[in-house]
């Protein structure tokens, strides 16, 4: 079953709840639409991370369309007449009604005649157009960012230390996007790693996971690491390794610290890795206090609320506020 499928929690909806119930239900009816994402640098991202962890070409997903030669009010006329059609049109020729209802609404050339607008925008914009009937089904990401997407992979395969877990040998495996699903305190839930590498001659198992940042690489932990709460995802992965790896582990093999593998959209730094101590994992798994004094709450905090929640039927307040009676403290 695809994973997006499994109705079950996982922690980058739970981890909503440790900011007020309200972003938990809007991220979850998000999620629930399938909503693809227009923001370039989680896009990138996706496909970079399809690069490394899919057996499929990046094609069968994406449509890469080179920018548009025609200028930013056709390529809005175009738009409004492809999503007017949705579909049942095949050739821009057969959209007259259409295409003089994205005019009128783009305010083009309004004192032309009508049949001299339409022979415009079909002699200017048929090739766009044909270009969103074949991404039909498919994200649609430019040619730059595909190459830049390109590089990135490069770059983490080439690297000594990145690459490293791209060619395992004879007593390794690498696997890719490994599903769990698990339960904790009666709450079903389910995770999807990049990738698990595990090495039986010395009986480890290493949880990986792939970022990728516009910023130098080497500003990760306080520019995302701390700010997204990938220690939060870190605590709830390895925990679910426990489950997942059980009979490897009973056999003495070790889940060995969550380590992030990042990279660059642009390449100006090497890809690194970062690893997850002890310490940041119990963070991420029960809450605690950074050495600048900044205290989260973590997976087991967020589990409780969820519980407190879900039993209640009570989503429009903190759980704190409720049990406060409907109010907050400020204090110094």
């Amino acid at each position: 079953m695809e994973y997006k499928l499994i109705d079950k929690e996982n922690q980058s909806l739970l981890k909503e709840l440790l900011v007020y119930p309200g972003k938990y239900l809007d991220k979850k009816e998000r999620y629930k639409a399938n909503e693809k994402t227009t923001d370039e640098s989680l896009l990138f991202g996706s496909v970079v991370d399809h690069h490394l962890s899919e057996d499929t070409p990046v094609e069968d997903k994406y449509y890469i369309m080179d920018a548009p030669t025609i200028s930013e009010k056709m390529v809005k006329i175009i738009d409004h007449v492809f999503e007017e059609m949705d579909g049942w049109k095949d050739n821009l020729e057969d959209c007259e009604e259409a295409i003089l209802r994205a005019c009128k609404y783009e305010n083009y050339q309004s004192r032309w005649k009508d049949e001299t607008r339409i022979n415009d925008v079909i002699k200017q914009g048929s090739d766009y157009f044909k270009s969103l009937l074949a991404s039909s089904g498919k994200t649609v990401i430019s040619q730059e960012l595909y190459t830049r997407s390109v590089n990135s992979k490069n770059a983490v395969l080439d690297d000594l230390y990145t690459g490293s877990y791209f060619k395992p040998n004879e007593n390794q495996q690498l696997l890719k996007k490994v599903v769990i699903e698990f339960e904790y305190l009666s709450v079903e839930l389910k995770c999807e790693l990049d990738f698990v590498f595990i090495d039986h001659a010395t009986k480890e198992i290493t949880p990986l996971d792939l970022k990728t940042m516009s910023r130098p690489v080497y500003t990760f932990v306080y520019n995302n690491f701390w700010p997204y709460r990938y220690d939060f995802q870190a605590a709830v992965y390895s925990f679910a390794c426990e489950f997942k790896f059980k009979e490897l582990i009973d056999k003495g093999y070790k889940v060995m610290p969550f380590t992030f593998l990042v990279v660059e959209s642009f390449l100006k730094n090497k890809p690194l890795r970062f690893i997850c101590t002890e310490e940041v994992l119990e963070i991420g798994m029960n809450g605690g206090s950074l050495t600048n004094d900044r205290v989260y709450e973590g997976f087991q905090q967020a589990i409780d609320r969820y519980i407190y929640h879900s039993s209640n039927n009570e989503w429009d307040y903190s759980m704190e506020y409720i049990k406060d009676g409907g109010e907050y403290l400020i204090e110094i």
